[in-house]
């Protein structure tokens, strides 16, 4: 597991990811560490959850998400 197998195209990210890299780095209590990973775990399974439930959503919608976003039906394009 290396994390700079993962990369982030957000700037704003690739700051915040830094700052808590040299944090996680700098600390010796491995309680602390231990609850940040559980977290972190948790977290990521969360997301999963959440896109699991757009997708979802998104397939079986009663209505066209065209309508909402103001697309065309048979292109996909922006309505004028």
């Amino acid at each position: 597991m290396d994390p700079d197998d993962i990369s982030l195209n957000n700037t704003s990210q690739m700051f915040e990811y830094e700052r808590m890299s040299r944090e996680i780095g700098e600390c010796n209590d491995v309680e602390k560490l231990k609850q940040m990973v559980r977290y972190i775990v948790k977290l990521e399974m969360k997301t999963r959850e959440v896109y699991s439930m757009l997708l979802k959503d998104l397939v079986t919608a009663e209505y066209s998400y065209s309508d909402v976003l103001g697309l065309d039906d048979s292109t996909g394009d922006v309505k004028s």
